[in-house]
């Protein structure tokens, strides 16, 4: 049997970090990133060793998430975070890699394509034939495999605020995200069972014996997510 595929999964910002936040409402960039990373642990643990830089609102320095990304050995990083503007009626979603050409090009454009499915606006930067944009990020710049930063929307104003902090939505956004990662790894996707909502369902290639404790672990979460954004509004 081949070794699982391990994904590092960064939830940007936590604790006395808050990331960019929503003035009007108070939601906060930190929770939005872990709720989503939370759902994609699950999403894809059946097929992709999931290893979270934190699964709680703790802080840690970026050269921390950096050092536990290159110690996981992992195949692939990706980091989670919600964009800010001045600009009132800023919005879409970004992915960002280093500047030039680099593995993780390949990795920024499968979940591009994924999120774009959902009907959001994509920002991207087309100049050098792919979508992403490029930044000299701390986290992808001192990580040593193939690393990608997704802004899942801008957080600050009214439109942003309600796809971000819907339950409904971070299960897609985990979704898309999920679905991009098991592309790159190129792991086939199984069907989804008839009775399940496609927009949870399973990993690819979870086994038929799993099905069960996958939903109910899936299901658990969004419990827990419901209660956290009822605390919220």
């Amino acid at each position: 049997m081949s070794k699982k595929k391990r994904l590092f999964l960064d939830a940007g910002h936590g604790a006395h970090d808050p990331g960019a936040i929503n003035t009007s409402t108070g939601l906060k960039e930190k929770d939005v990133a872990l709720d989503v990373c939370l759902l994609m642990r699950e999403m894809l643990s059946p097929d992709v060793e999931v290893i979270l830089s934190r699964n709680s609102d703790l802080f840690l320095p970026l050269s921390k998430r950096s050092m536990k990304a290159n110690l996981s050995k992992a195949d692939a990083f990706l980091s989670v975070h919600c964009n800010s503007a001045i600009a009132p009626t800023a919005h879409g979603f970004e992915v960002f890699t280093t500047r030039g050409n680099s593995r993780a090009d390949d990795l920024a454009s499968k979940l591009y394509k994924r999120f774009e499915q959902l009907g959001r606006t994509g920002r991207k930067d087309m100049a050098d034939g792919d979508p992403d944009k490029e930044a000299s990020f701390h986290v992808l710049t001192k990580t040593k495999m193939p690393a990608a930063l997704f802004e899942l929307e801008f957080i600050h104003n009214q439109q942003g605020h309600d796809f971000l902090s819907n339950q409904d939505s971070q299960v897609k956004m985990a979704r898309a995200l999920s679905d991009g990662i098991l592309d790159y790894f190129e792991i086939t996707h199984t069907a989804f069972p008839p009775d399940r909502n496609t927009d949870v369902g399973f990993s690819a290639g979870s086994p038929p014996e799993g099905a069960k404790e996958i939903i109910e672990r899936i299901e658990s979460d969004l419990q827990s997510l419901k209660k956290r954004l009822s605390t919220k509004t």
